[in-house]
């Protein structure tokens, strides 16, 4: 009788760790935006706010400073972020954990995280990755966020294309309309 209640509980509780896992995801991607947005730090982010914000990312993507954000800056911006947003997840974790993990730990964490990398990269599902699926993958994102700003498709984002996407950006985060951002608004959206 213990083994089938065990066996009939353990799925409840891997799902609800599966949840609180993402909950606190989408509370850390929250509270990433409002680092970004939230100028005056009252827990909002009202649309003077975002729109500073986003100016002067567009600024600092701008190397050469002509006004027109090229792929290759684009690209070298989008790169220099990442790592540094890599960066502060070790350190939060480091500090966290008082620096410490078991090899295990590491080792199982790892482990889930490459499993799901590598079911996404196989597109073709052979468990194997070729070059191209390799190639493809390793600037995804970069892409993905250049075809969206730039509506013309000419290779550059334009202060005009970038204002546009960071006002669709906005409109879209803003679900109550109410030209603020506030953290309930952020939580309920669901990030991918």
């Amino acid at each position: 009788m213990k083994k089938i209640f065990v066996l009939l509980i353990l799925p409840l509780f891997a799902i609800n760790l599966a949840e609180a896992e993402e909950s606190g995801r989408k509370k850390e991607k929250s509270n990433h935006f409002l680092k970004l947005f939230d100028t005056n730090k009252d827990g909002i982010v009202t649309y003077d706010e975002f729109k500073t914000a986003s100016e002067l990312r567009y600024k600092a993507m701008d190397v050469n400073k002509d006004g027109i954000v090229s792929t290759e800056e684009f690209n070298k911006y989008t790169a220099k972020r990442h790592e540094q947003w890599e960066q502060k997840k070790r350190d939060k974790k480091e500090s966290a954990n008082d620096g410490e993990m078991t090899k295990q730990e590491y080792l199982d964490k790892a482990m889930r995280h490459a499993e799901r990398k590598f079911s996404k990269l196989d597109k073709d599902q052979n468990g194997k990755l070729s070059e191209q699926e390799q190639a493809y993958e390793k600037h995804r994102k970069q892409r993905y966020m250049l075809e969206k700003m730039d509506e013309n498709q000419d290779g550059q984002i334009s202060t005009e294309e970038h204002k546009a996407m960071m006002q669709r950006w906005f409109d879209k985060l803003d679900t109550n309309k109410d030209t603020v951002i506030s953290g309930d608004e952020l939580n309920r959206r669901k990030h991918k």
